[in-house]
């Protein structure tokens, strides 16, 4: 009997082929023999961990070479926990206390801000008390600051009218500079108008951020009721499962490789032409909204190593979008809410640790974060696209397509579930560890990518997962506005 065209084609990688490798046999060229593929998917790991590598050395690095000559700025997580603590000290001092001495962990900068703090719940006294406890010549560069800020205290104590106006010009530029908000606090102190206003603005983002939390809470417990539902649903029904792993495989562990080097020195790229003013730093966030979406050059390498479009697109779950995609990424964001409640617990109990050890742990930290704080018009958009548009869209290609793809593929003959499994955490710790939040808050980043997949899976797209990407990340740009930027 003469064998068929499909029982004739050799397997791409030289593995048992599913019903949409049978589909693409005579649309490709010749797929590579298996020890050229098992090379490939080896070197694209081994290229892959090289830049993670790179990535995270490179950032602590970075942050070493931090100049010393003037203190630690405070970031805006710190400025939230000071608006947090004096929105609650009127209805409840013990409790702001408690939530303060978080920054009391810090650096010294961050010891500077305690102090005030408690010196606007408890007053001056304490507040100079707080101060005392750090260590004379700790940081030389603080000086300024501690001499600005116990001025205010003083001026706090003082009865006489006469001395509110007691800060000089320089010292309330040294509070506005190195303290923000804090030296905002401090020099209001003095001032009790001031301190109303500020304490009534303080208690309306408490109110919003424990609003907002009450909503996640109630919202997570959705997710994680529908989540339940779709893995029962998964388990006894025996309808057709929308992702199908592909052999293919190791091409898509070249590709992610590719993307990650070729997008990590596209960052460099963009760091370079700021810091020679080639690019304007206003337009920093436009220029990588650009580089996200030229990194999608990368999708032409499994086309060059012969697999067709109409393949290619299938496997990375690119499919044709439907507008059921869109509630359908609501209900994925809502299903990685669980996830990301895990990812907090286990970095409450990293942070612990690292604590005990006596190791300093600095506060999650995003640069887009960091500015929208106080980015308004032109610069606002340019946060919105890059954190909303461009950065979910390329992410949920590479990740919950490209890499997740290659994941999937190769691990196609476990059993399904583990294999589900294995490929959602793998794709999501290498998610998070590429993030500069730092690696004691990667595993909240790695529950919110494992929820992605969870969307990937359910629908066979990655529609579902990019909205639900863009949902949390213009969540987290508007908390960073309107809490902190106000």
């Amino acid at each position: 009997m003469v064998a068929s065209r499909a029982e004739r084609a050799t397997p791409v990688v030289g593995q048992a082929m599913n019903d949409r490798d049978l589909q693409d046999v005579g649309s490709a060229p010749r797929p590579a023999k298996p020890r050229w593929a098992t090379f490939g998917a080896i070197l694209a790991w081994t290229l892959t961990l090289a830049v993670i590598a790179v990535i995270t050395v490179g950032g602590r690095l970075k942050a070493s070479d931090a100049p010393t000559t003037a203190p630690d700025r405070i970031g805006v997580q710190e400025e939230l926990v000071g608006r947090v603590v004096l929105g609650l000290a009127p209805v409840a001092p013990a409790s702001a206390r408690d939530n303060a001495a978080a920054l009391a962990q810090g650096s010294p900068i961050d010891r500077v801000a305690h102090a005030i703090l408690l010196a606007a719940i408890d007053g001056p006294d304490v507040g100079d008390e707080a101060l005392d406890a750090i260590a004379p010549g700790e940081d030389a560069s603080l000086d300024g600051v501690v001499t600005a800020v116990r001025r205010a205290f003083e001026l706090a104590r003082s009865d006489e009218q006469e001395d509110a106006a007691g800060l000089t010009e320089d010292q309330l530029a040294t509070l506005r500079d190195e303290l923000g908000w804090f030296g905002e606090l401090a020099s209001a102190l003095s001032d009790p108008s001031e301190m109303q206003r500020l304490q009534e603005s303080a208690l309306v983002t408490m109110m919003t951020l424990v609003g907002f939390v009450a909503g996640m809470i109630l919202v997570g417990g959705i997710g994680l009721v529908a989540l339940v539902v779709l893995v029962i649903l998964a388990v006894t029904t025996h309808r057709t499962w929308p992702v199908v792993p592909t052999a293919a495989h190791a091409v898509y562990a070249e590709t992610f490789a590719i993307w990650l080097a070729v997008f990590f020195l596209a960052q460099l790229g963009l760091e370079w032409l700021v810091a020679k003013e080639i690019l304007s730093a206003d337009l920093r966030f436009g220029g990588a909204a650009l580089m996200f979406f030229a990194s999608l050059i990368a999708l032409v390498w499994p086309r060059l190593r012969g697999l067709p479009w109409s393949r290619i697109r299938a496997d990375i779950g690119l499919t044709r979008f439907s507008p059921v995609d869109i509630p359908c990424g609501v209900a994925t964001y809502a299903m990685s809410l669980p996830f990301l409640g895990v990812g907090v617990i286990v970095t409450l109990i990293l942070q612990a640790v690292v604590v005990a050890s006596g190791t300093d742990v600095a506060p999650p930290s995003h640069p887009v974060q960091e500015v929208a704080s106080g980015a308004r018009g032109p610069l606002l958009l340019q946060l919105f696209l890059v954190a909303v548009v461009a950065a979910p869209v390329v992410e949920e290609i590479f990740f919950r397509g490209v890499l997740y793809a290659h994941l999937r593929g190769a691990s196609r003959a476990w059993y399904r579930g583990l294999s589900i499994a294995f490929s959602a955490v793998l794709s999501a710790v290498v998610f998070a560890i590429i993030h500069p939040q730092g690696p004691v808050f990667a595993p909240v980043l790695a529950g919110l990518a494992v929820g992605f997949c969870v969307g990937r899976e359910w629908r066979g797209s990655i529609y579902a997962s990019i909205v639900a990407h863009a949902i949390n990340n213009a969540i987290v740009l508007s908390l960073s506005v309107l809490l902190i930027g106000g």
